[in-house]
């Protein structure tokens, strides 16, 4: 081989190598965007939990959630017959905190989602994790009143998930 001929072989496993360090470093730095979105997710999910918590030690700000809670009624055929009968047997400062309560949880499960989404969250976790969120939408009307009349409010991807879970735990009592 002469001269020339080593010397293109040397230039072109150089310009790889710069290439591939490149390629390297792209995918370092999009591996840390994604965690440094992941991470502002956690922190805004923290502060509306933090928010909802410091709602539930203020006994005035209960109070005028749940005057709001009974002053804007629900949506017709919304409320099964257990349903009412919780309502009727519990004051409106007892939904206010259940209320809370439910935001409090879809907050902490939104962000489970998010990260199991995100590839943050293994396969096994997600799966014990949707379970518990399967048993909150199916048995808190707060939770479900949240997604189905409020689901703006919440990630499109995770209300269709709730929603699914709804619809599943709806068809399965009434075909009890």
């Amino acid at each position: 081989m002469n001269l020339i001929n080593q010397k293109y072989i040397v230039e072109l496993g150089g310009i790889a190598a710069i290439v591939a360090s490149l390629v390297f470093v792209g995918l370092e730095l999009r591996q840390s965007q994604e965690i440094a979105i992941a991470a502002q997710y956690q922190e805004r999910s923290n502060s509306g939990t933090e928010f909802m918590y410091n709602r539930l030690e203020s006994k005035s700000e209960l109070l005028v959630h749940a005057e709001r809670l009974n002053s804007r009624g629900w949506p017709a055929g919304f409320l099964s017959d257990q349903d009412k009968i919780w309502l009727e047997s519990h004051s409106p400062l007892e939904w206010a905190e259940a209320d809370t309560w439910g935001v409090i949880s879809l907050f902490i499960f939104d962000n489970y989602h998010f990260q199991y989404q995100s590839g943050y969250l293994n396969e096994e976790a997600w799966q014990s994790i949707r379970s518990r969120l399967r048993g909150f939408v199916a048995n808190s009307l707060f939770i479900r009143n949240r997604i189905v009349n409020l689901g703006d409010r919440w990630r499109a991807s995770f209300v269709e998930l709730c929603l699914e879970m709804i619809e599943e735990a709806e068809s399965e009592n009434s075909s009890d």
